[in-house]
């Protein structure tokens, strides 16, 4: 046989690698726990792949496939390690899955089977102690988790593969962390002849039956138990040595430790057997074989030869196996203890255990007869088929659920709500979306996109465990949460709410590995259930006076009617796709032929219509004095009202000195719906007297002080005036255009003249005349005439 030793796992198995790293890369690993057992990881146009960096050592033309054949979902085919052929790397098997990783606590492991010089037999001890299995998980590239045989006290344990037939065997171990990568490893010297096939991994819930050996006992099969010796000398003279005892001990109540013993020295041809008869006949097909082991330590190729087992009917032969024609042979768990059997072809209803003589000695302990069924014949035992009526060992997409009884279905349910349909800008809501399989069907590779709309802002969220949410891309990756015992996850997004109106948030499938019998993943479609929509209204305020134009979308254009509802009373108000409305109120529509749940309807538009408001001013005067101020105040001013005078001044007062009339305005605008009114003032400014400046005369020869004239001037109606003189009484009124004469004045002084009318007044300087003569009393003297030519 031409043997070619590949160190990679072929193309084949690097094209998936290379794919499903690529897809790893885009998509988040998720937890898959659905509680399958012995869940082949499998289904290459998935997840899982041969990591090819990991696995080198097996065999082209050994009788099986390339390392791809572990991970196509046809549990039949395998992959063959030759032990007898060098392999630089050592002998490895590695299967990694991109998109899934495994909780710790499931059990892992891999179904494999020995051969040896062509022939199928025991992966006895000293060869399952060279075997470990190893663990991984994404980014870190040294074992999580390491098991080994150690002759069965280790964490590895080993096991028969109920039904199988054909020597199959599990190895695998319990973890206790997450791993995402499986690694079947033989770390022994190269050792001629011996090969080994490897099925599938696969992982699932601890303590998962790996069989289910149905004891033939006295209380539930009415069992009877026979013994004897058959010599091929006469007088059974070579049967004196050697013994047999303790046969009652195969059916009683305990079927797993009181044994029989064959004991046999070495070449002993005699034949010594213990034979069970059950009052039930077993139809082809069935397992029929004895639980044993070596009293001196693990059954070997050389205990094994002198092994036969016999079926019978009513006591004639039926069918007879031994040695390595025993296929079934498996060690079980932690112990030495083995069953030796075979798949009938003919019916049944007795089995013998029979020891010939052997090159060493033995104490052959048989704890009880046994049976499987496999009434399918699919090489897995009844009590482990998946499928009862079709094949176990074909899972193409790798769901855990085999080809023959997959329907390919998944009917899933989306739901979505909101902490509060109503909210303000600033504030917070939560979105949670909830997604839900129908209890009978598994969902895998489950993706909804949950995108936030404008008008959103992202502030953290909070995930089903196993489930990934990416709030850049929206993408919630679900997997495989919907399978196994799950039948709901949710997500909650909490976001800050940033406009007003009506903002929808929308969650829909867009990928399923099943099929939907009521949706199609990723459409749009309202009238499906794999899509929900939920959705927050803020008021929208606007100013009275002023109209909001409200639009059904487009798709709704027949049928349309709008209402409007205040008070809890509903109105309708307009029957055209288009709708302005300038009213106070929650607005929504319905639209004739038309499903599903738009947000004009999940959630109204809230129009709040705010008043402008009317600012009054109120003055400390209205009536001023050139040059003099006055005070201007809003009197009825409040909180959420900016006020903005017509002179560029903020706020609710106003200080002015106006030199003329003047009028003056504010404008109010609420800073909520920027309505906006305006009031004005004007402040009457009255202007002092005119007054041209006073004359001072000298008063009469003989007086003292001087005299002085005032003759004020005015405009309008204004007609009379009061004069102050330095601190003498007010004087007056006096009518304007009429001199006044002030005598016995000194020195520089001022006067004050106020307007009885306007009560302005203005302040006029008086400065004393200069050289004022004072004349004596009055003497005749002569006056002088002169005529002139």
């Amino acid at each position: 046989m031409n043997r070619i030793l590949l160190h990679v796992a072929g193309a084949l198995a690097t094209l998936v690698c290379t794919v499903f790293t690529s897809m790893a890369q885009t998509t988040p690993q998720t937890r898959e726990n659905n509680q399958v057992c012995m869940d082949p990881i499998v289904g290459a146009a998935r997840g899982p792949f041969i990591n090819t960096a990991r696995t080198s050592g097996l065999c082209v033309g050994c009788g099986g496939s390339s390392a791809s054949a572990i991970v196509d979902g046809n549990l039949n085919n395998v992959a063959t390690i030759d032990l007898g052929v060098s392999a630089a790397g050592g002998f490895r098997i590695s299967v990694k899955d991109s998109l899934q990783y495994y909780p710790g606590g499931n059990e892992v492991g891999f179904v494999v089977r020995n051969r040896t010089n062509g022939l199928l037999g025991l992966l006895d001890a000293s060869l399952l102690n060279q075997f470990v299995i190893r663990t991984y998980r994404t980014g870190n590239p040294n074992p999580v988790e390491t098991a080994s045989f150690s002759s069965g006290t280790g964490v590895l344990k080993a096991a028969v593969l109920g039904g199988s037939g054909d020597g199959r065997q599990v190895l695998s171990f319990v973890t206790s962390q997450d791993f995402d990568e499986v690694e079947l490893a033989y770390t022994g010297a190269v050792t001629a002849g011996r090969l080994v096939d490897v099925f599938y991994a696969f992982e699932g819930p601890a303590n998962c039956p790996k069989d289910c050996a149905n004891a033939i006992l006295s209380a539930g099969e009415s069992a009877t138990v026979t013994t004897g010796s058959i010599s091929p000398l006469p007088l059974g003279a070579s049967c004196v040595l050697g013994s047999l005892s303790g046969e009652a001990n195969l059916i009683d109540a305990d079927s797993t430790t009181n044994f029989a013993t064959i004991t046999s020295t070495v070449g002993l041809a005699c034949t010594r057997y213990i034979e069970v008869r059950s009052n039930t006949t077993y139809p082809a097909g069935y397992e029929a074989g004895f639980l044993v082991d070596n009293g001196d330590g693990i059954i070997g190729l050389n205990l094994l030869g002198g092994v036969t087992i016999t079926t019978y009917r009513n006591g004639t032969v039926s069918e007879s196996f031994s040695g390595t024609g025993l296929v079934g042979a498996s060690v079980l768990g932690a112990t030495s203890r083995v069953q030796l059997g075979f798949k009938a072809a003919q019916p049944f209803n007795s089995i013998r255990i029979s020891l010939t003589g052997i090159s060493v000695a033995v104490n052959l302990r048989v704890f009880h007869a046994y049976v499987k069924a496999d009434t399918d014949s699919d090489g897995i035992a009844d009590c482990m088929d998946k499928c009862a009526t079709g094949s176990d060992l074909l899972d193409a997409d790798g769901d855990g659920t085999p080809d023959g009884c997959d329907q390919n279905v998944a009917d899933i349910s989306v739901s979505k709500t909101v902490s509060s349909a109503t909210a303000t800008v600033g504030s917070s809501v939560t979105f949670t979306v909830s997604a839900t399989r129908t209890a009978q069907f598994n969902a895998t590779g489950l993706v909804i996109r949950d995108t936030l709309a404008r008008g959103f802002t992202y502030v953290s969220h909070t995930a089903s465990p196993g489930t990934v949410y990416d709030p850049v891309t929206g993408r919630w990756t679900i997997g495989s949460a919907l399978a196994g015992p799950a039948t709901s996850v949710n997500l909650a997004i909490a976001v800050t709410v940033d406009s007003v109106g009506v903002t929808s948030n929308v969650a829909e499938v867009i990928r399923s590995f099943e099929s939907d019998p009521d949706s199609s993943p990723g459409n749009g479609n309202f009238a499906e259930d794999d899509i929900a929509s939920s959705c927050v209204s803020v008021p929208v305020r606007i100013c009275e006076g002023a109209s909001l134009q409200l639009s059904a979308p487009a798709s709704y254009t027949t049928g349309v009617e709008w209402f409007r509802t205040i008070d809890n009373v509903t109105t309708s108000v307009a029957t055209t796709p288009t709708f302005s409305a300038s009213l106070s109120g929650s607005y929504s529509f319905t639209a004739t032929g038309m499903s599903g749940c738009v947000s004009g309807n999940c959630c109204p538009v809230i129009i709040i219509v705010d008043p402008a408001p009317v600012p009054v001013i109120i003055a400390s005067s209205s009536t001023i004095c050139a040059g003099t101020s006055a005070t201007l105040t809003v009197s009825n001013a409040a909180p959420g009202i900016t006020y903005v005078w017509s002179n560029g001044t903020t706020g609710p007062t106003l200080e002015v000195t106006p030199r003329t009339t003047t009028v003056y305005s504010v404008s109010a605008t609420t800073t909520a719906g920027g309505c906006s009114g305006v009031s004005t003032f004007t402040i009457v400014v009255n202007q002092p007297p005119v007054q041209a400046p006073i004359v001072a005369l000298c008063g009469p020869t003989g007086n003292t002080g001087y005299s002085f004239s005032i003759n004020p001037t005015t405009t309008g109606s204004t007609t009379t005036y009061f004069v102050k003189v330095g601190d003498a009484p007010e004087a007056g009124p006096y009518e304007y255009g009429v001199a006044r004469t002030f005598d016995n004045n000194t020195g520089n002084l001022s006067v004050v003249i106020r307007d009885a009318q306007t009560n302005c007044s203005i302040l006029l300087p008086v400065v004393a005349p200069a050289n004022c003569q004072t004349c004596p009393p009055k003497v005749c003297v002569p006056i002088r005439i002169a005529r002139t030519q």
